[in-house]
């Protein structure tokens, strides 16, 4: 695994981690909408998502696969963030539905085999 990915990896993970769980708990009165749409927290999980994306992408990466193997985790989180602002009959569904494709998206990523020719 390469020392340098990894490092960007886990940065951009981290923080894009923080912005939607920041997101996801802010208090009412910063949820306010701004013409219709809560701008904060749209803005934070657009945020979040895509450091978050950017760091699963150099993690698989970083271990030798193709950068799409880590777009598995972020796709599963999109879902619950859409399930956040969706509200209708299959709102619940939805969201297992994501919870379940990002936690299987993380076992495939954390268990890929380093396949990187000199980063071992």
């Amino acid at each position: 695994m390469l020392r340098d990915i990894k490092r960007k990896s886990n940065i951009a993970t981290l923080l894009g981690f923080v912005a939607l769980v920041a997101a996801l708990n802010l208090p009412d009165s910063l949820r306010a909408p701004v013409g219709g749409v809560p701008a904060l927290p749209v803005a934070l999980v657009l945020a979040g998502e895509a450091l978050f994306a950017y760091g699963c992408w150099q993690y698989a990466r970083s271990k030798g696969r193709p950068g799409a193997w880590g777009l598995v985790v972020p796709a599963g989180f999109a879902l619950i963030a859409f399930c956040w602002f969706y509200v209708g009959p299959y709102q619940q569904a939805l969201k297992w539905a994501g919870i379940a494709i990002s936690v299987i998206g993380l076992f495939i990523l954390a268990f890929l085999p380093d396949e990187h020719p000199w980063g071992k």
